[in-house]
């Protein structure tokens, strides 16, 4: 579990009949993989987003690894010295360093440090996350569905040999 203190969430609302719905919430992690925390933050379902579900996006859960038809947003702690395995995901990823710094590693080597305060934009790419450091890193991620990349008409696992999913 991560070192970390646990991330706050607060949601803000209205009911039909227009008073104040406010969840202010600390969150619960969960492994995600070795040396990772995830903190579900939000999950919301459908496109576009019912102002009248917000409170139910609250205790949500995603329908898979990620939401098929939504959002999910996330906080992601990664220890330091570990590694998720080089891995792809059907979706479009907006992840936001919030303390520490994290390396980014693409299928042909192509490494980006990333810092506090700097934003990766995913688009259903091959990659591989790393913290080389000595303190934990925390991310901010919000995470959409996206169409398969095709490279030559072939998904990425046959096309690069990479692993779909989120971490092992």
């Amino acid at each position: 579990m991560s070192s970390l203190q646990a991330p706050r969430r607060i949601l803000t609302s209205h009911t039909s009949s227009g008073e104040v719905e406010i969840q202010d919430d600390a969150l619960r992690g969960f492994p995600v993989g070795d040396g990772m925390t995830m903190s579900l933050a939000y999950v919301q379902k459908g496109f576009p987003a019912d102002p009248k579900m917000a409170i139910e996006g609250v205790g949500s859960m995603p329908d898979g690894p990620f939401q098929s038809d939504g959002t999910v947003a996330a906080f992601l702690d990664f220890e330091a010295g570990k590694k998720t395995p080089m891995h792809f995901t059907k979706t479009l990823d907006y992840l936001l360093v919030i303390s520490g710094e994290l390396t980014l590693t693409l299928h042909d080597g192509t490494a980006k440090t990333v810092k506090a305060g700097e934003l990766v934009v995913q688009a259903a790419n091959v990659h591989q996350w790393s913290n080389e450091t000595s303190e934990t890193a925390r991310t901010f991620a919000v995470v959409i569905p996206s169409k398969a990349r095709e490279i030559e008409g072939k998904n990425l696992t046959d096309a690069l040999g990479a692993q779909e999913g989120f971490a092992s």
